[in-house]
């Protein structure tokens, strides 16, 4: 009876959310968003099959290749702490937007630096400050100070399926998991250890 009464003045405030749609009409860039972000000045960035969208709130603003963007198509999106917005694209390219300009292979030895081999599954970053852009056959780490590693390749690496997921736990040592299409491990110091296996059942109809 607690735990309910407890529970009606959060029923009650959901009741009151609400929302408001945005679409091309109101300045959005394309009718598709792949991906959203916020920035660490509040913007909100929107990853669209017709360009990157920043909102302040009121007004979006929108870029294009015209602008810098490799690609109009844009699937992922990441701010870090340094907040700079990665973006990957449809053509397998990566750049960054950083105080009013986009950096790529052409004017920035990181991002030159970084070979993808398909199109990004994630871009994170740990609490240590290290950059991971995973694509399903090579996960390459930045470090905060700006050395490149392809992280997948290492000795000890978990070789078997294609690379899946990358994430971070909040830890002053930057844990780090990694997954693929079998399996989850966490980096250590001495290795790479197993935390789980994916059971991954075929649930189609026979």
């Amino acid at each position: 009876l607690i735990f309910f009464i407890l529970l009606l003045p959060l029923c009650q405030q959901a009741q009151e959310y609400s929302y408001v749609h945005y679409d091309e009409k109101d300045g959005l860039a394309g009718s598709t968003v792949y991906d959203m972000c916020q920035d660490r000045d509040g913007f909100m960035w929107f990853a669209t099959e017709n360009g990157l969208s920043r909102f302040d709130g009121t007004n979006f603003k929108n870029f294009t290749v015209k602008d810098g963007l490799p690609d109009n198509e844009v699937l992922k999106i990441y701010c870090d702490r340094k907040n700079r917005l990665w973006i990957s694209t449809f053509s397998k390219e990566l750049c960054y937007y950083y105080n009013g300009h986009f950096y790529d292979h052409t004017n920035d030895s990181i991002v030159a630096g970084i070979k993808l081999s398909n199109l990004l599954e994630v871009i994170t970053e740990d609490s240590l400050g290290n950059l991971y852009f995973c694509d399903a056959k090579r996960i390459t780490s930045v470090s905060k100070t700006g050395k490149i590693d392809i992280i997948s390749e290492s000795p000890g690496f978990p070789k078997n399926g294609s690379y899946v997921g990358v994430w971070s736990g909040e830890s002053s040592k930057g844990i780090v998991y990694f997954s693929n299409d079998q399996s989850v491990y966490l980096r250590q110091d001495t290795g790479y250890k197993l935390v789980t296996t994916l059971n991954r059942k075929n649930t189609s109809a026979n």
